[in-house]
């Protein structure tokens, strides 16, 4: 189930830029850490020189801007759909005239018409194709059109992969005709009352891990035949606007990217990053929107009057820029980073690596600042497990610094110990993350 998947507390940049009055998301996360490898880098234990288990990830290669440190990483396509020509569903509950309807109603079929066909969205869609002869790419999209649903709906709903009481509702919509017949193009944006619980997967509840997410279900059609149906749900979990087309415009880009449940039945994943399992854990989710819940922040962007999120671009990721756009243009604020030799170090309790740090930026700017911090209690790694240090913290775009680490304890590839790379100019963030494990 394509859940993540959720708009959580670290989305609050974008919120920053409708309104004051930022909503705490709960944060979900869903990432777990599979295996992999790291780049290279030097270990020691009692001087003696050893090879740790850090080799470089083999999707890695120089980037295509400089050569001078590390790529950052790629979405990778699993060989599933996409959406090439969005057509946005935009359902409420309530009659027009019923004064309990849903509030904001106006306002998010207004959005939800609206926002596929902007400058935001073509920054965010930008690249992502499937492999098909012809070609699909995510494209512009068009409103699909507006639900009112006059039944009341349940105080409580499950959904899972497997099934549950949402999927059912959906599907009865479907039958009756109150939804438009769905074809390949179709994303249903259905918005429910805050009288509404949903719980996903048996254990994450609406409001409380999630504030929105997206999923896919295999529906019969009114006409005979069936069809794989995105749909996005978003709870009431808020009063305000930034909240509501944050969440929303997470959901969007990701159903078109990456539309369809991983069930070989009805098809395979679109866009998700697999092959780095480092990025995914901060990120909240593989997905292009998680990977960028974290990235900055400072920054908050606006698509007119609308809050949206930033969402990972492999375009811009291989051309050595910020990988999540909207960027700032590179004459008002360069990218700038360090790259680890290794993302991904395995050591002995006792044993020590150094491992190199390459700074970069895609344009001159000042020397930047770095820091290393032990983020592990916030994704659920173990805290303390090794003592880190750098040689330097003052960097410009060419600088090599180096991070020692000293394994103190063993931290499992289950839940590794996490260092956060942070890059600080002024108010401007950026992070890279690195996991350090003990061989098992």
């Amino acid at each position: 189930m394509t859940v993540d998947r959720a708009e959580t507390a670290c989305e609050r940049a974008a919120v920053r830029a409708a309104s004051s009055n930022l909503w705490n998301w709960a944060c979900l996360l869903t990432g777990a850490l599979a295996g992999g490898c790291g780049g290279s880098a030097t270990a020691s234990d009692a001087g003696e020189a050893r090879s740790p288990d850090a080799s470089a990830d083999s999707h890695r290669a120089d980037a295509p801007d400089s050569g001078l440190h590390a790529a950052i990483p790629l979405v990778d396509y699993l060989g599933g759909p996409i959406i090439a020509s969005p057509k946005v569903v935009t359902v409420t509950y309530g009659a027009d005239a019923d004064p309990g309807a849903d509030p904001k109603r106006a306002f998010a079929e207004a959005f939800d018409d609206a926002i596929t066909s902007t400058p935001w969205w073509d920054d965010v869609r930008a690249g992502y194709c499937d492999n098909g002869t012809p070609r699909k790419c995510v494209g512009r999209g068009t409103s699909g059109g507006h639900v009112h649903l006059t039944d009341s709906p349940a105080a409580a709903y499950d959904d899972s992969p497997a099934g549950g009481s949402l999927r059912t509702l959906l599907q009865s919509y479907i039958t009756s005709g109150l939804f438009p017949t769905p074809d390949s193009d179709t994303i249903y944006v259905v918005f429910f009352p805050r009288t509404s619980m949903i719980t996903v997967d048996g254990y994450a509840v609406s409001c409380q891990q999630f504030g929105a997410y997206h999923a896919s279900f295999e529906a019969a059609l009114p006409g005979g035949g069936r069809a794989v149906v995105p749909y996005v749900i978003v709870p009431r979990c808020s009063s305000n606007d930034g909240d509501l087309t944050a969440s929303v415009s997470h959901e969007l880009i990701e159903s078109a990217t990456d539309p369809v449940d991983p069930d070989p039945a009805i098809g395979g994943n679109g866009y998700s990053m697999t092959t780095d399992t480092v990025w995914p854990v901060f990120g909240d989710g593989s997905e292009v929107a998680d990977l960028c819940i974290w990235a900055n922040e400072s920054e908050a962007y606006t698509e007119g009057s609308y809050a949206v999120v930033r969402s990972w671009s492999n375009l811009a990721a291989a051309g050595g820029h910020d990988p999540c756009v909207p960027a700032p243009a590179l004459a008002t604020r360069p990218y700038f980073n360090v790259a680890p030799s290794a993302e991904r170090v395995s050591l002995r309790v006792g044993q020590a690596t150094t491992v190199d740090l390459d700074a970069f930026s895609d344009g001159p700017m000042p020397d930047w600042t770095v820091a290393a911090e032990d983020v592990s209690p916030t994704y659920a790694g173990t805290a303390n497990a090794a003592t880190f240090a750098l040689d330097r913290t003052a960097v410009n775009d060419g600088t090599r610094l180096h991070l020692t680490i000293v394994m103190a304890r063993a931290a499992p590839e289950a839940h590794p110990m996490f260092l956060m790379l942070i890059s600080t100019s002024g108010t401007t963030i950026h992070r890279w993350p690195i996991a350090v494990t003990t061989p098992e």
